[in-house]
């Protein structure tokens, strides 16, 4: 059996039902909606204007045919460029399958960011629900603060999601109190279901042909509640649109908001042994900008690596596949953490994941270790 290791890179809500709220209800909120209000007057004044959607497998379009026209994504872009009358609506899609905000974090600022985008819909409902607890707090209030604080103050609408049947909502949850710590416009898409299959409108049975993607009726469902969202978000409103510098202080922390991103092009190991750059790249994540970044690999059974790294917080974001083999990671001398790649749920499939290995760290330089796990198989 193949023994490989992929390293990739180093990494130092108002909840709003509006299928179901009446108008004044929504009134009564107090949602800061400037931004995007202005973004939508942009869009129908015919203003040029970038439309970007952040997330996972879901916002990629999976499960649809093809995805590039039918997914949520694609048809919540065409919507919002039907409004505009000359057609300047650009549409960025930036889903990665198999990622979660800690991956977005550290992408969000080449691919989003740098290109001004000026309205951003962040989807990570589904897939932070497996990423480490207490990581997925910080990294996706990191993700909205990083969009926040942009230079062209772009309007955030944020997604949630979760598996058939609206299972599994922890990751949800506190993605809906991070979002209403910062006003932001919500939409819980499974309360939104749950509510239209009591009025006997829809039914969790017909979204979904298995328990994490929506099938194409899935996908339409998920662009109607969308649509519905921004049109009843426009509304007058005296509020003004909130300079970089207004943010509340953080809900639980701000590591995510100054992540770094450190690939084998970035820092030399301080000490290698059977390591060597390369790696596998998803394809998708080649397609967005700034392209695919290899990392490291091996196949030796004691390979080991040791980086010289600064942060508060250090984690490593690895790849896992049915024919990886596991690793084991530490800072300084603390306890080894296991990097899990070894994923048979992986089949035919790469995929991405997160592991902190220092947290709470004081400032100042760390050694960062890396080695192959010693296992039989």
């Amino acid at each position: 059996m193949l023994k490989k290791y992929g390293l990739a890179c180093l990494v130092a809500g108002m909840q709003l039902m509006l299928a179901m709220l009446p108008q004044d209800a929504m009134a009564q909120s107090d949602v800061n909606l400037a931004r995007l209000e202005n973004v939508m007057k942009r869009i129908r004044a015919g203003e040029p204007v970038k439309v970007a959607f952040i997330g996972g497998s879901i916002t990629t379009g999976y499960a649809t045919s093809p995805p590039e026209e039918k997914g949520w994504a694609a048809q919540v872009g065409r919507w919002l460029q039907q409004q505009a009358p000359t057609g300047k609506v650009e549409i960025q899609n930036l889903g990665i399958s198999g990622t979660d905000s800690a991956a977005a974090a550290q992408r969000v600022y080449e691919q989003a960011i740098v290109t001004h985008a000026d309205l951003v819909f962040v989807e990570f409902g589904v897939n932070d629900q497996w990423l480490d607890a207490q990581v997925r707090k910080l990294s996706y209030e990191g993700l909205l603060r990083q969009l926040l604080k942009a230079p062209a103050h772009p309007a955030v609408v944020t997604l949630h999601l979760t598996q058939q049947g609206n299972r599994e909502r922890d990751a949800v949850q506190e993605q809906l109190r991070i979002a209403r710590h910062y006003q932001l416009l919500s939409i819980d898409f499974g309360a939104w279901v749950d509510a239209q299959a009591k009025a006997g409108n829809v039914s969790w049975k017909t979204l979904y042909d298995e328990p994490i993607h929506p099938n194409q009726s899935g996908h339409d469902a998920i662009a109607r509640a969308v649509i519905a969202s921004l049109e009843l978000a426009e509304r007058p409103s005296t509020a003004t649109p909130k300079s970089a510098g207004e943010l509340p202080l953080p809900l639980y922390g701000d590591e995510f908001e100054y992540v770094r991103n450190l690939g084998n092009h970035d820092v030399r190991p301080y000490f290698n042994h059977g390591f060597t750059r390369g790696g596998d790249v998803h394809e998708e994540w080649q397609r967005r900008p700034g392209g695919g970044k290899e990392g490291w690999v091996s196949e030796q059974d004691d390979a080991s690596m040791s980086f010289l790294v600064y942060g508060r917080q250090i984690g490593i974001f690895h790849a896992e596949s049915e024919h990886y083999r596991n690793l084991e990671a530490w800072v300084d001398e603390q306890a080894p953490v296991l990097l899990r790649e070894q994923n048979p749920e992986r089949h035919d499939y790469l995929g991405w994941a997160y592991t902190p290995v220092g947290r709470d760290l004081e400032p100042g330089a760390h050694l960062l270790h890396v080695r192959m796990q010693k296992d039989t198989w």
